[in-house]
């Protein structure tokens, strides 16, 4: 499960609930990123994930966080359809 926010064309890679099988991929995926990158991908996080975690099934979640920075500066989630963003079911937060 991924939020729905800050995707930037690939999946938010900032939080993720999963089964530990799948945990295992997804937080070692940095072994492969020198295969992905000689394979023509580009050096991008979010990217990265979303073709790192391809086979797997993703679902979005309704969960919202907000960033806090080391300075103390807080961004609010950030929801951008034209990145791949879903927007919020009705619903939902």
């Amino acid at each position: 499960m991924i939020p729905r926010f800050c995707n930037y064309w690939g999946y938010n890679d900032r939080f993720a609930m999963m089964r530990s099988g799948v945990a295992m991929r997804y937080f070692t995926r940095l072994g492969i990123l020198d295969s992905y990158l000689h394979n023509g991908g580009i050096f991008h996080p979010e990217t990265f994930l979303k073709w790192c975690m391809e086979d797997c099934r993703m679902v979005r979640t309704e969960t919202v966080f907000h960033t806090i920075r080391a300075n103390g500066d807080t961004d609010a989630p950030l929801y951008l359809p034209e990145c791949g963003d879903e927007l919020p079911s009705p619903s939902g937060p």
